[in-house]
């Protein structure tokens, strides 16, 4: 059971809140999901025959989390970071409470909203704010921060291999 308190705010915004908490629980993403060229976003471009995301997952470009996580946040759709939104929003180096699992389910939780509508709109990107304890400082030594950071990243759905099987792509907003 979770308890929401509110302090100074009106029944729409714990309306509002309830039904986003249903939806972040409840909602499955990218069941049975497939994409072809009809429902390509025509704003992205022409089709490129490129390398697909499952070959990018095989050579280490981006980071793909583990199944059975997605699975927990219920993600039918394989979820891959660039190695960049990876660095910052799920690696952990340091020693203490927190581990790349928990840091990963906490991306995913925080995703499922933009990544239910980037699968209404593939190939279009859907931002979402989190906040994350910093792991490395901008100078690249380890943090001693203890105190959460406000970070931005995008959500993109696009196809994960050559079948078209969807795949969400998490990335920082800065990103390419």
């Amino acid at each position: 059971m979770t308890i929401i308190y509110i302090v100074g705010g009106t029944e729409e915004h714990v309306d509002y809140l309830t039904a986003d908490l249903n939806l972040r629980t409840n909602a499955r993403v990218g069941r049975g999901v497939r994409f072809n060229s009809a429902n390509r976003n025509p704003a992205s471009g022409p089709a490129q025959q490129s390398e697909t995301v499952a070959e990018a997952v095989a050579n280490g470009t981006v980071v793909r989390l583990p199944k059975a996580l997605a699975t927990e946040v219920r993600y039918d759709a394989p979820v891959v970071l660039t190695r960049a939104a990876y660095q910052d929003a799920v690696r952990w180096e340091r020693t203490g409470c927190e581990a790349e699992d928990l840091r990963g389910y906490d991306v995913l939780w925080m995703a499922k909203r933009a990544a239910l509508d980037a699968l209404r709109v593939p190939g279009q990107r859907f931002l979402f704010t989190m906040q994350r304890v910093e792991n490395r400082t901008m100078d690249g030594h380890l943090s001693s921060s203890i105190g959460h950071e406000r970070i931005s990243l995008d959500v993109v759905a696009q196809p994960f291999d050559r079948s078209g099987r969807a795949c969400i792509i998490v990335m920082l907003s800065s990103e390419d």
